[in-house]
């Protein structure tokens, strides 16, 4: 009678079985991270990259490679020593989640004089109860949510969100403050600097030609201004279409030298 001998597994086919299962655990969280909370154009603006990184450094490397090291076919008590690589793997992948959905932007705060990517993390409770909508007092998980958020006309609002400032806590954390995008956005886009003023700049004259046929528009119709997250030093432009007030996305240049410069 003919008998077939189960297939030996190596360590090194354990490790790739498991590096093919990481894998596809990576690729449902890139979508989640990528498509979901931090979509285009805010991705790179609000560190999406090196977060996703650090999340498949953690997935893709910890597990397989502690399955080479231990694996061996047929040893005594590797069913437990795979359970718990797999739980050690599933500890860290959670952790690496959480602080990504902390990272999250869950407010793009358009404001007088520049916009914000505000995240999970930097918004409390306590000021998201105070939110002027319903809308502005969740934090969103299916993507940033695009507000408004022109400066206060009293003079009380106005005093109450100097003091803040002063102790950290600007108006794109505080959603009391926001309005709908729709109704109170346009006069704080035509109200910025106009995308020719960039374009004048000869370092990033390239960038906005390109974006500007790309988005197949008239410059003139274009705005600007510094798109803030949460590293200050690594501030980016976002463009809007002033006849639409739309976002047209994003240009990865230093609008701040030419601000200051034409405030000279």
């Amino acid at each position: 009678m003919n008998s077939t001998r189960p297939t030996r597994i190596t360590r090194w086919r354990a490790s790739a079985i498991h590096l093919m299962v990481s894998a596809c655990l990576a690729l449902i969280a890139g979508l989640i991270i990528f498509g979901v909370w931090f979509p285009q154009p805010y991705a790179k603006a609000a560190g999406a990259d090196r977060l996703i990184t650090l999340l498949v450094g953690i997935d893709l490397v910890l597990g397989p490679l502690l399955t080479l090291i231990v694996y061996k076919h047929g040893k005594r008590g590797m069913t437990f020593d795979l359970c718990f690589i797999a739980a050690v793997r599933l500890a860290a992948l959670i952790y690496g989640v959480n602080m990504i959905s902390g990272s999250r932007p869950v407010f793009v705060v358009v404001t007088s004089d520049m916009t914000y990517l505000t995240s999970a993390s930097v918004i409390s409770d306590a000021d998201l109860a105070l939110g002027a909508e319903p809308q502005f007092r969740r934090r969103s998980l299916t993507g940033p949510k695009l507000v408004a958020a022109p400066p206060p006309t009293s003079a009380k609002d106005r005093e109450e969100l100097l003091d803040s400032g002063l102790a950290g806590r600007d108006i794109n954390v505080q959603p009391k403050f926001f309005r709908e995008f729709q109704t109170a956005a346009k006069p704080l886009i035509l109200a910025s600097p106009p995308l020719q003023l960039l374009r004048d700049d000869a370092v990033a004259q390239t960038q906005v030609d390109a974006f500007v046929d790309q988005h197949g528009g008239s410059i003139a119709r274009m705005h600007f201004q510094p798109l803030r997250s949460n590293d200050p030093e690594k501030d980016i432009t976002i463009v809007f279409d002033g006849e639409t007030g739309s976002v047209l996305g994003v240009l990865e240049v230093d609008p701040w030298r030419v601000i200051e410069v034409n405030k000279k």
